[in-house]
């Protein structure tokens, strides 16, 4: 099973008046590393663009135990776990 990890700095920058990462920001990082494991796949935009096809993040789920902190050292690893036709 292929695999993609980011490691990642939270930036100061990123939270919000609290001092927190908002669940956006989260999403933000979530949506990115699919990009990235894609690209590292070789579905990146110049496979995109030659191919006139496009990948769509439909739903995604987020819960957070605890709340991120600027500075919070994070390691994102996503996977295919299933493919069905167009959809995987």
């Amino acid at each position: 099973m292929r695999q993609y990890r980011w490691q990642l700095k939270v930036r100061s920058y990123e939270s919000d008046a609290w001092g927190y990462l908002p669940a956006a920001g989260m999403l933000r990082y979530l949506e990115q590393s699919a990009v990235d494991a894609a690209a590292d796949a070789g579905y990146g935009s110049e496979f995109h663009r030659k191919n006139n096809s496009a990948w769509v993040i439909r739903r995604m789920t987020l819960l957070l135990a605890t709340p991120v902190r600027p500075g919070r050292d994070l390691e994102i690893t996503t996977w295919i776990c299933n493919f069905a036709r167009v959809r995987g």
